[in-house]
């Protein structure tokens, strides 16, 4: 990875330290890269103040082609720093796994015989949840990363999890899975003391206490084999768990509208919500009302 320009951190608590000392200010791509454990972090933006009306949001990027896309990769284009940046702080997070092989595309941020990704990410969200406590969290992740913003936004109540064609179980695609075990577990994926599996549907099904929100391409190839055996194991008795899936002709692979996405992730960033979200939708689209659009 072409780390060069960021600064590494070998604890959580000296990224949470300098977090705080950061001044304020709207980055996007020229924002500070961290390397907190081996994790790949991005400050697209910081908040003024942590207050009731900020938010925090996290971003994780979903599969991408390494011969075209140079990593670490920090997504930024549902990032809403352009809009809200006063009162956003928004942490881009890169998927440190891809480093291993040049031929892999994504690793649902799974983690490595080197890297145990989500209990790095987890103390950071726990970190920057000290800084924010009054503040509204949001995780973001589309396809894999739909993986990483699941686990993470559950260890906050009443934060809001917005996912894009979700693609959190891990292994339903056999050729996708053995390249990622041999990659990332030369020793096998046992050699750190961990199973491979998905938990974070098993952690759902026991229960939450945030907010799920799915945006779906109804014409999306994984939805049979992959989305909606996940959605109904891990929401099967859920009431915190929104659906809505558009039908997208122009779309028939893996894809989402940004424009649509964009409206979702506005009211996530802008609304003033305590818990409860309010649709106003039209035609049966899943799509908000002209006044929701802003």
């Amino acid at each position: 990875m072409n780390v060069t320009n960021a600064m590494n951190f070998v604890s959580v608590d000296e990224f949470r330290r300098h977090l705080e000392e950061l001044p304020p200010g709207v980055f996007l791509q020229n924002g500070p890269q961290y390397q907190v454990l081996g994790v790949p972090l991005q400050v697209v933006s910081k908040s003024a103040a942590a207050t009731q009306d900020s938010v925090v949001l996290f971003i994780f990027h979903g599969a991408l082609d390494q011969s075209k896309r140079a990593i670490p990769f920090f997504e930024h284009a549902y990032s809403p720093a352009t809009e809200c940046g006063q009162f956003t702080t928004v942490i881009s997070v890169a998927d440190p796994s891809l480093r291993l092989d040049k031929a892999l595309m994504f690793t649902w941020y799974a983690g490595d015989h080197e890297i145990d990704t989500i209990a790095v990410l987890s103390s950071v969200v726990d970190a920057v949840y000290g800084l924010y406590p009054k503040s509204r969290f949001v995780f973001f992740g589309g396809s894999s990363g739909a993986r990483p913003a699941l686990a993470l936004s559950h260890r906050i109540p009443d934060s809001w999890c917005q996912l894009i064609n979700p693609l959190a179980f891990i292994g339903y695609n056999k050729v996708d899975m053995d390249r990622y075990v041999a990659a990332c577990w030369p020793d096998g994926p046992n050699s750190r003391g961990t199973t491979i599996g998905d938990p974070v549907a098993d952690l759902y099904r026991k229960g939450h206490s945030n907010w799920v929100l799915v945006l779906q391409n109804a014409f999306d190839k994984h939805l049979a084999p992959s989305i909606l055996p996940f959605l109904s194991i891990a929401f099967q008795n859920s009431n915190r768990f929104i659906l809505l899936s558009s039908f997208y002709p122009e779309m028939l692979r893996h894809d989402f509208p940004w424009p649509d996405a964009k409206v979702w992730r506005r009211q996530r960033c802008l609304s003033s919500f305590t818990g409860k979200l309010s649709l106003q939708c039209g035609s049966g689209s899943g799509r908000p009302s002209s006044a929701e659009r802003g």
